[in-house]
């Protein structure tokens, strides 16, 4: 299904990279393929067979193509972040790590995606197990639950709501200043630790967050 094979490969199975499935004319169009690797993958032999679709009822397998295309934009994003998590490895050996600019942005950047692959690894899982909830013991269109639409759109809405007063109220708070410092302390300006008003020096529980963060960093000695 994610394969995008809907003919069997009895003598070995090539990696479809992309391509456009069509499950009307059960075969995939313009595919781009490497030989044999599809099998090596699935079976760890290079010989190894893949069945096809064709090998089941068309009421028995779920639509090729969104699983198709969902499983290649998770995938390709995973390794995205896999590029910027060795990037940013090979800034910390190379002593960039705090300085890169263009890495930092890439990380940043790298955040939405991060959940669009989340999404994608969904619709891979929920689609392509179409139309089985339990494999040839339960269909989803027998499993679904009993409950109302508007149900369903007061639970949303509820969430909706209860995520918006969350990130309302820590936008608030950062505007305040974040967290207050307990009595007798203040916080810098420029670190963001609490500290002492009288002498400027931060609370014990405070330098050792400093040099365990310096040691964990590699930022600085005890």
């Amino acid at each position: 299904m994610i394969e995008g094979h809907f003919e069997s490969h009895k003598d070995g199975a090539p990696l479809i990279l992309f391509g456009i499935p069509n499950d009307d004319a059960e075969t995939t169009h313009y595919a781009a393929e490497i030989p044999k690797l599809g099998s090596l993958i699935l079976k760890h032999e290079l010989e190894g067979e893949i069945k096809g679709l064709k090998e089941w009822p068309r009421d028995q397998r779920p639509p090729a193509l969104m699983p198709f295309i969902t499983f290649r934009v998770m995938a390709g994003l995973d390794f995205l972040m896999l590029g910027i998590g060795l990037w940013s490895l090979w800034a910390r050996w190379k002593g960039t790590l705090y300085q890169s600019t263009w890495l930092h942005r890439a990380v940043i950047a790298m955040g939405p995606p991060g959940f669009i692959a989340v999404l994608a690894g969904w619709y891979t899982t929920e689609v392509g197990r179409q139309p089985w909830t339990i494999y040839r013991r339960l269909r989803t269109a027998d499993s679904l639950s009993p409950v109302s639409a508007p149900a369903v759109g007061a639970s949303l809405i509820t969430f909706i709501i209860v995520y918006l007063r969350s990130s309302c109220s820590a936008q608030h708070a950062e505007r305040r200043g974040g967290i207050s410092c307990r009595a007798g302390l203040q916080r810098d300006t420029q670190d963001g630790w609490c500290k002492s008003v009288s002498t400027g020096r931060g609370s014990s529980a405070n330098d050792a967050r400093v040099h365990a963060s310096r040691r964990l960093l590699g930022r600085g000695r005890d």
